[in-house]
């Protein structure tokens, strides 16, 4: 009740920013939406004791994707999110409190989208009942791999999907080499097995294999066209080297912290030293 009293926003819809007449809209509402985040926040700290307060801030995100090339819509956004940060850390963070800021990623201006499936219809790896089709779900039988963004790849394989007509054993060789090509061209990094980087208990959802880009390139699975390099209604994209975290008061022993490193140590600042089972160390 209280979040449709003050008409919170889970997330601003990212189309609003693709048209030109609702781009000025879109960027005021980052600021409404950021403030509610706030005042959300300080109304259940005031309801009752936490030991573990997660405060995630989405707007930037959008920002970047969308405003990177505008340096002063960058800066007004961010000169009202320090101030946000400035006052609610004075007024609920208590000098005894642990406080750690971090992002899962960075930003960088994008180049280009690289759309996959052209690259599976060359290849022969992926075919369409009819050529005209622009739905997955025409994915002829005898097809062997389709994509999804970003950059995830699947086997069509029997053992996953009624309708295919190979087994994994079939052609997964055939398919891995024809990815590893593709790995090499412009604005791509290289590619992941499956095993490489999801846990076991994840492995049966997950794409065989993962395309990773370079800076300033992203993937995309696009049936409606034949272009590999795509230009995009998006600005800005992900990067790996620029996510940052902070913790007050403590040092920082690894020179490259990993997204997975965090739970444990935010459960060793919380006084948990065992007891559970994480991948991931304690950096401090």
């Amino acid at each position: 009740d209280y979040l449709l009293k003050e008409e919170y926003i889970i997330d601003l819809d990212p189309w609003m920013a693709r048209e030109e007449e609702k781009r000025e809209e879109f960027y005021r509402k980052l600021f409404v939406a950021t403030e509610k985040r706030f005042k959300v926040c300080e109304y259940l700290l005031k309801k009752k004791e936490f030991e573990l307060v997660i405060l995630h801030i989405m707007e930037p995100d959008r920002l970047f994707h969308f405003f990177i090339k505008e340096e002063d819509k960058l800066n007004k956004y961010f000169s009202f999110l320090d101030d946000k940060l400035k006052e609610f850390t004075q007024k609920n963070v208590k000098d005894e409190d642990e406080l750690i800021l971090l992002s899962d990623h960075g930003f960088t201006e994008l180049k280009k989208e690289i759309n996959v499936f052209p690259f599976l219809k060359d290849k022969g790896l992926f075919k369409l009942e009819k050529e005209d089709s622009k739905e997955l779900k025409a994915i002829k039988e005898d097809s062997k791999a389709f994509t999804m963004t970003p950059g995830r790849i699947y086997l069509f394989k029997r053992e996953r999907f009624s309708k295919a007509k190979y087994s994994e054993e079939e052609i997964k060789k055939e398919v891995e080499e024809y990815i590893k090509e593709f790995s090499e061209s412009e604005g791509i990094k290289g590619y992941f097995k499956k095993e490489d980087v999801f846990g076991k208990e994840f492995m049966r959802n997950a794409p065989d294999f993962l395309l990773v880009p370079d800076t300033g390139y992203d993937f995309r699975a696009d049936l409606k066209s034949d272009e590999i390099y795509m230009d995009s209604a998006l600005k800005g994209t992900h990067t790996f080297h620029d996510a940052f975290v902070f913790i007050r008061g403590r040092k920082i022993l690894k020179d490259k912290v990993k997204l997975i490193d965090i739970a444990p140590t935010v459960l060793n600042l919380s006084g948990i030293k065992d007891n559970y089972d994480f991948d991931g160390e304690v950096i401090i």
